[in-house]
């Protein structure tokens, strides 16, 4: 949890590093894959992250969480591609 945290404060978006302001619909299943994808094909060899309820904006980093009403439990979730 502690690299976590200091990604959100500290870490930029990179080939290793992304923020998503909300959390993947179930509409939204291919740019989920497309984002792993790019990220198992990024040439840093080291841990890589999606880091979801985050908005990553010029001005600096809006923490936005994951509204209850919105949250996707992956166990309730069923993708068909």
């Amino acid at each position: 949890m502690d690299r976590i945290k200091e990604l959100v404060e500290y870490g930029y978006e990179s080939d290793y590093l992304d923020f998503k302001g909300k959390q993947y619909s179930k509409e939204k299943t291919a740019d989920l894959i497309v984002d792993i994808m790019a990220m198992a094909n990024s040439r840093y060899d080291g841990d890589k992250f999606i880091i979801v309820g985050v908005k990553d904006r010029p001005e600096g980093k809006e923490i936005k969480g994951i509204n209850p009403e919105e949250f996707i439990d992956s166990s309730n979730c069923e993708h068909q591609l």
